[in-house]
């Protein structure tokens, strides 16, 4: 059980594919990610690993999270009841102060390129909210290539899973 403080910022579509570049240049970890739903929880895989989670949002930044480690058997069980699937590669960065950035590309399949894509801000314990956008962090050089920060009850891993409706929501916000 944790405590959980994010912020979430939209990749404009048309860097997407310079960010999955610049990602591979940096050298940043890359996982797969398989996710899906069964009413509010979620299970995901990513290597080896198969958790099951539970998570309520507290407020705009703020949420609280319940996980527990399934088995491969558990997973493939519960997989076959989920709605919503998707698949994500996530890139992590973990060297900034404070903080560490999950940057999240969407596929609808593994043989397309990603539709679209998010930068979470974790913040650690004790750090106040820190403005991906500001020019502090112009050296990251990932700054460039966000569009704006998100509210995440919109714009949520589960609903941007959906292509469609992700494409939806790029058309309103440009």
């Amino acid at each position: 059980m944790s405590i959980e403080r994010e912020i979430k910022y939209l990749v404009n579509p048309n860097k997407l594919l310079s960010l999955k570049g610049y990602l591979g240049i940096r050298n940043t970890s890359k996982i797969i990610v398989r996710q899906g739903y069964i009413n509010e929880a979620r299970i995901r895989e990513y290597g080896d690993t198969h958790i099951f989670s539970w998570k309520v949002r507290l407020n705009k930044i703020t949420s609280y999270e319940v996980e527990q480690v399934l088995s491969q058997s558990d997973f493939n069980l519960l997989w076959k009841e989920c709605k919503d699937k998707h698949t994500k590669h996530r890139y992590t960065i973990d060297d900034i102060p404070g903080t560490k950035l999950d940057i999240d590309l969407f596929y609808a399949h593994s043989w397309e390129e990603p539709y679209i894509g998010t930068v979470e801000m974790e913040l650690q314990e004790g750090t106040e909210k820190i403005d991906l956008l500001d020019p502090q962090w112009k050296y990251l050089d990932i700054p460039k290539y966000i569009l704006k920060e998100v509210d995440n009850s919109k714009f949520s891993s589960r609903k941007l899973g959906n292509k469609e409706h992700a494409r939806k929501l790029l058309k309103e916000i440009s």
